[in-house]
Formats: C-alpha cells, structure tokens, sequence
C-alpha cells in the first residue's frame, strides 16, 4: 500500500496529464540522432510554449517512454526521427506500440518516398513530416489528433 501523502502527491502529478486533450502546452519527446536538429527542433518547440525531452536514439527514445509511464506523465506527442545508429525510428515506433503506448508519433524524415512514408505509418506512426517541416504542418496533426486548439480566424 502506498503511503497517504505519496498517493495524493502521485495523484495530482497524474491530474496534470489524464486530460491531454484540448492543452496549450504538451510535453514531447524529440528523438533524433543529431544533436543539432534535437537542439534547433526544441527551441522551436519551446518557444511555441511546448515542453521537451530529447533522445539520442530510438533505444534511447523507449527508455524515456518507459520512464515517463512509469513516473505516470507520459508524453503527448513523439517526434522520431527516421534514420538513427542503435534502433531507427519505425523500428522504435514499432516497440513503443508493443508496449501498449498509444503516444501520438509523428515520424520525421528527408524519405519522402511513398514506400518510406507507409513504413513508417506501418510500424506505428501515426504521421509522417518531411525534414525540415512547416511548423504549422505539425500543429494541424496535432488539432486533428484533438491535442491542442487552433486559434481561429475572425473575420
């Protein structure tokens, strides 16, 4: 049995995320093998109000997964990268899933070839960018995926 006061201390970090539809802010994990995509990618991220964790690989990418599940903040959103040395990013995506994780993945790639795409998608993705992407392009998966509000026009 857990104690009282860690129960209500688990319980109200878990609030903060039961609900991750419909958040201003989410927390991501961005997996790339570069160090400077991760870095350029994040601070695009974050200065769009977004949290970030960064992985180095996919092996690297299922740790953090495993690691947030088990802290119970689980990530909203994966940004993988497709080629990386250890585990590339269908092969990561693909464990993720096996794990029973349904984290929205959208897999990044400069493979834009229909077969590299369905993939991908194949082994878990939900959706698949071209690199570099158009930042508006990830935040319309994310409003269709029901993730974040998109501010409307009014005209």
């Amino acid at each position: 049995k857990i104690p009282e006061e860690e129960e209500t201390a688990i319980l109200e970090e878990a609030s903060k995320y039961e609900c991750n539809n419909q958040k201003d802010e989410l927390k991501l994990l961005v997996v790339d093998d570069s160090k400077m995509n991760r870095k350029l990618l994040m601070r695009l991220l974050q200065n769009h109000g977004h949290a970030c964790i960064e992985a180095s690989d996919g092996q690297d990418a299922i740790e953090k997964v495993t690691e947030a599940e088990k802290n119970y903040a689980p990530f909203d959103t994966i940004l993988m990268d497709s080629e990386m040395p250890i585990m590339n990013g269908p092969d990561a995506a693909a464990k993720i899933r096996e794990m029973g994780n349904l984290t929205f993945i959208v897999g990044l790639t400069g493979n834009v070839l229909p077969e590299d795409i369905k993939h991908f998608k194949s082994c878990g993705a939900n959706a698949v960018l071209p690199k570099p992407f158009v930042f508006t392009d990830l935040e319309d998966l994310w409003s269709n995926a029901g993730l974040i509000r998109k501010a409307s026009l009014i005209s």
